[in-house]
């Protein structure tokens, strides 16, 4: 029985097929696997892509809304783009749940698992056990039977909690933090998006004698700054970082994404000063009351800005990715997954609330509104400043949380491995 149980014929995340057998490594994934992800998520990234850039601009010019009611709105839409598949994986996590509470197999004493089948089923339903920790003290209660919860459970069918559940419980609470502290991030990335885009519209755009670049295509060089650095990152960076610190990884999760943050912060500096030299050409020019007007400024000064998104991309994006289906207990490792996307889609929404405060503020008198239609009036860069101010101090405060924020998991084998 323990031959099969450790067996490397099968995955060993427990996966099953859709008749609910173990799956076995060498006939699931390849290449099939591979190619089926790739086509879908081109054919998702150009739709979402290109609904995304573009719908500001047909926002201001099409429905002639103002530049701060556009920007909010976009951000909105792109925060419910981004929960669905979160709110989706939550659903499907506690559909599983559900169904894996209603099996009696799993339930079952030990000394009842003498089929081949049930140890198949035992074998799939297995997953880390985690010890009894010190954190958040007042759930281990639920563990505790006493005199009040015994009655409680003859007479109401209670069920005590096991440790195993607990444990649980507080890994998902002690990941709260790092994603409230992560949010901060989906509000710089909402930027990309609308103000970026409307800068590039008044900004020289040709290429050549007759091409004119679409300020909305500038989006292409943040993921083509993701794809030629996560080499380096993999290639250069960790080998590097792995020999001076020792680490298997290089670094920790939890730096990693406060690295990435810092990179949105520099970005957000980087755009600030750009759209200062911006407005300064418009002046020189004699352009401010012309807001239709072509400043003879490059469109490629936007470009260091992409860049810088998309190597904090690298470092935040995949960071989080990989920290909270780590950290995420075994039955929720979709929902993990997708929980990165509800830093966006939350950053997005707040981004959306930012800009309409900050409208209400500054726009009672219109030669001082960071958001004036007339974007050479406007102040985008004050607004690049202060989210910059926010991103360095949310900054200090993660790294803060991250220094003293360790969690101990054990592995299957019973191994401790620090997180």
């Amino acid at each position: 029985m323990e031959e099969l149980l450790l067996s490397d014929e099968f995955v060993k995340d427990g996966s099953v097929d859709l008749h609910g057998h173990s799956v076995i490594r060498s006939h699931t994934g390849t290449w099939k696997a591979s190619l089926l992800i790739i086509g879908v998520e081109i054919g998702e990234r150009f739709a979402y892509a290109g609904i995304l850039s573009n719908l500001v601009t047909y926002l201001t010019t099409v429905l002639n809304e103002s530049t701060a009611s556009a920007a909010s709105s976009v951000n909105i839409w792109s925060g419910v783009a981004f929960m669905l598949p979160f709110l989706g994986a939550f659903v499907a996590d506690s559909y599983l749940a559900f169904f894996k509470r209603n099996d009696p197999i799993p339930f079952r004493e030990p000394n009842q698992l003498a089929s081949i089948q049930e140890v198949k089923v035992l074998r799939t339903e297995s997953r880390r056990q985690l010890l009894q920790t010190n954190k958040f003290r007042f759930l281990d209660k639920a563990t505790i039977e006493d005199e009040l919860d015994f009655e409680c459970r003859t007479t109401r069918n209670w069920r005590l909690c096991t440790v195993q559940q607990v444990e649980e419980v507080k890994l998902l609470l002690g990941m709260l933090p790092i994603w409230m502290a992560c949010l901060m991030y989906g509000i710089v990335v909402a930027q990309s998006f609308t103000f970026f885009t409307k800068q590039g519209s008044t900004m020289d755009r040709k290429i050549g004698r007759h091409f004119v670049i679409p300020s909305a295509s500038m989006q292409c060089f943040n993921s083509i700054s993701v794809m030629l650095f996560v080499p380096v990152y993999d290639r250069l960076f960790v080998p590097i970082a792995k020999r001076l610190s020792g680490k298997e990884r290089g670094i920790t999760l939890l730096q990693r994404i406060g690295i990435g943050m810092f990179f949105s912060a520099i970005s957000m500096i980087v755009a600030a000063g750009i759209e200062t030299k911006r407005l300064k050409a418009a002046k020189d020019n004699g352009l401010i009351d012309m807001p239709y007007a072509t400043i003879p400024i490059s469109i490629f000064w936007l470009l260091p800005e992409y860049v810088l998104f998309g190597m904090a991309d690298v470092f935040v994006v995949v960071g989080m990715q990989e920290y909270f289906y780590d950290q995420m207990p075994d039955t929720m490792k979709s929902l993990g997954i997708a929980l990165y996307l509800s830093v966006l889609g939350v950053g997005s929404f707040l981004s959306s609330i930012l800009i309409l405060v900050i409208e209400k503020v500054t726009c009672r008198k219109q030669e001082q509104c960071w958001f004036a239609d007339n974007l050479n009036k406007a102040h985008l860069d004050y607004f690049y400043w202060l989210l910059a101010a926010l991103s360095l101090l949310n900054l200090g405060m993660f790294m803060t949380l991250a220094s003293c924020y360790k969690y101990k998991k054990v592995a299957p084998s019973g191994t401790e491995n620090s997180t």
